[in-house]
């Protein structure tokens, strides 16, 4: 499978407000992800649910400026063996991802970098949210990333 890339300006204009920066987002090589999940069906809902969030996250920017993401590995939270429901437990099953950005208004790169994402405490038994947001470990690791790189407070943004 080729990278698949999916340009966030179109969901932006649509859902957010005037001033909004935009997403770019590239996923490298799918096939080779350490797990994205069970089925061809579950892997491509999954990649469109993580463009999706990081298009969310970066309608929080100056409208001028657009993030691109290359997503060069990722490995869901929890274990799955078959078609059989993920199963989450704590430390061994870690959510990992693994991406590549770069932020720019107009061509001048602002900022760039490559950053391993992961969370050793991700199973948290007072996360209650947890069983109601689909990639809700995943999305966390994307708003921790995206505060600590470019600033803001993204708490509300994984539902």
């Amino acid at each position: 499978m080729k990278a698949l890339r999916i340009l966030g300006a179109t969901l932006a204009a649509a859902a957010a407000p005037v001033l909004a920066g935009t997403a770019e987002i590239t996923f490298a090589d799918p096939q080779a992800y350490a797990d994205v999940g069970g089925t061809r069906a579950e892997q491509f809902r999954n990649l469109e649910a993580l463009a999706r969030h990081i298009e969310r996250l970066a309608q929080r920017l100056p409208a001028n400026q657009t993030l691109r993401v290359d997503v060069l590995d990722v490995d869901l939270a929890g274990t799955q063996f078959g078609l059989q429901p993920r199963i989450v437990r704590n430390m061994a099953d870690i959510p990992r991802l693994h991406v590549r950005y770069s932020l720019l208004a107009g061509s001048q790169v602002l900022a760039s970098g490559e950053d391993h994402l992961s969370r050793l405490d991700y199973a948290r038994p007072t996360d209650v949210n947890r069983s109601y947001t689909a990639l809700y470990d995943e999305k966390r690791l994307l708003d921790d990333w995206f505060a600590a790189r470019f600033g803001g407070n993204v708490q509300a943004s994984r539902y």
